[in-house]
């Protein structure tokens, strides 16, 4: 019956919600089936949202879309969006303001506890690392950078993948092979950047050595994307694309 399976459904939900390791695993280890989940409850409410404007639609909108943000940092090209969608609603500040107010008091909210934890204000702690996977390609001999040896080294290390990426021109075939090319980036930027640290900073204990690993890769990111911006913007581009409208 109707009422049986309704049950099951709510027995299920409380299974699922009150298996922490489960929980935790999503949460940090795979996130993209959470991410996805999240993402369609989104829409459904956005969706909701256009053709009823009401105030607990637009705040569980926002509380999805911070958290989506916090599973993963792809999650804030969700924002704007849904941010632009509920100003076209009727009651337009009466859904935005909400809306954004719940958004920006979770991501604030972890961000503080991040700055508490590991001393970076933001809501992925090691985001910085993160980025340099992503345009480590990007740095040459002649990018200027706070840390030239490290960079020279960084450099001299990836030129193989940099050389590889720099010879595909299908979008197709860059988007495959930068999504790989990521881990291995990030293979081999990682232990230079910590060998580098331990010279600078010989006994420094491990959370700060990482925290140093963060602001070093993100001070080197951006030393890439700054000094390359049209290959950042082809690189970027070619990434949007793929995750959008490459299947799976």
């Amino acid at each position: 019956s109707l009422k049986n399976l309704k049950d099951v459904r709510a027995y299920t939900e409380m299974a699922i919600l009150g298996n922490v390791q489960l929980l935790a695993y999503a949460f940090t280890v795979l996130p993209e089936a959470s991410f996805i989940s999240l993402e369609q409850a989104q829409i459904a409410l956005t969706l909701r949202l256009l053709r009823i404007p009401r105030r607990p639609t637009a705040i569980a909108i926002g509380g999805i879309t911070a958290v989506m943000v916090l599973l993963k940092p792809s999650g804030y090209s969700f924002v704007a969006p849904v941010a632009a969608l509920a100003w076209l609603t009727r009651r337009r500040a009466a859904i935005a303001l909400p809306m954004a107010t719940t958004i920006a008091a979770l991501l604030v909210s972890v961000s503080a506890l991040n700055f508490v934890r590991s001393g970076v204000f933001g809501t992925q702690a090691y985001g910085g690392y993160a980025l340099i996977g992503y345009v480590a390609q990007l740095l040459d001999e002649r990018t200027p950078t706070a840390y030239p040896e490290l960079a020279a080294t960084i450099v001299e290390r990836t030129a193989a993948t940099r050389t590889e990426l720099q010879r595909v021109g299908s979008p197709e075939l860059y988007y495959m092979i930068s999504s790989n090319a990521y881990h291995d980036l990030l293979d081999t930027v990682r232990p230079a950047i910590f060998d580098y640290i331990h010279q600078k900073s010989r006994g420094i204990d491990e959370q700060a050595a990482f925290v140093q690993l963060n602001t070093i890769g993100q001070s080197l990111a951006l030393s890439a994307i700054v000094h390359h911006p049209a290959a950042y913007a082809r690189h970027a581009g070619i990434r949007f694309y793929g995750l959008w409208f490459m299947p799976l």
